[in-house]
């Protein structure tokens, strides 16, 4: 016959398996989630519209009020919303994404996700790329010899490494030609970097339009 101990000792045993049963599957019925924020993290291919880019805003919003036409509710219930008469860009679009951005959600798969990813942000271009990798762009202004010895070396014939669409002849100065590197290589920054011919390019954009 067990003694009092060992039916405690049992009995307690039992509870603890019970617990831990209990938990697991407590634990495996709560689904892990994720704020919008940490995946659009993982998604190099999207980044965020910043405030103050007026014509990306506009871009959107176009886009928000064609998908919404003639509707009473808005897809994401925007302060101000009025389906008669709403045109011109409502503020409370770029409130919305800023709160939005905390949404927890499952995956990128997830409406929540993909509306935020459609209203909230572009297509990352090489510029942006250029940042990810520590970067910076060269300014328009104020880094004058930086350009001038970028012409002057990119200019040589024996310079392979070239920017798409991109032709400076060996006799042209800087002088004379000096919007040719950095219109080239403004074009190449803001194209998207899903652009086959200026991906192939990019080490020569890193070479010609940045310093690190």
């Amino acid at each position: 016959m067990p003694t009092f101990m060992q039916v405690l000792t049992g009995a307690g045993a039992t509870a603890g398996v019970s617990t831990a049963a209990y938990w697991g599957i407590s634990n495996w019925q709560r689904e892990e989630t994720f704020s919008i924020r940490e995946l659009l993290a993982q998604n190099r291919s999207r980044v965020l519209i910043s405030s103050g880019e007026e014509s990306r805003w506009e871009k959107i919003w176009t886009e928000y009020k064609s998908k919404n036409t003639n509707k009473i509710k808005d897809s994401w219930s925007l302060e101000g919303w009025d389906h008669t008469k709403t045109q011109t860009r409502l503020p409370s679009l770029e409130v919305k994404c800023s709160t939005e951005i905390s949404r927890e959600v499952k995956s990128i798969e997830d409406k929540e996700y993909r509306d935020f990813v459609t209203y909230c942000t572009r297509e990352a271009e090489f510029q942006d790329r250029l940042a990810w990798e520590g970067y910076k762009v060269i300014p328009d202004s104020g880094s004058e010899q930086t350009w001038t010895d970028n012409f002057n070396e990119y200019k040589k014939a024996t310079n392979q490494l070239k920017i798409h669409n991109l032709t400076i002849g060996t006799n042209e100065e800087y002088s004379q030609h000096a919007s040719k590197l950095k219109d080239g290589c403004k074009t190449a920054l803001s194209k998207p970097i899903s652009d086959e011919e200026y991906s192939q390019s990019f080490e020569a954009i890193k070479r010609w339009c940045a310093t690190k």
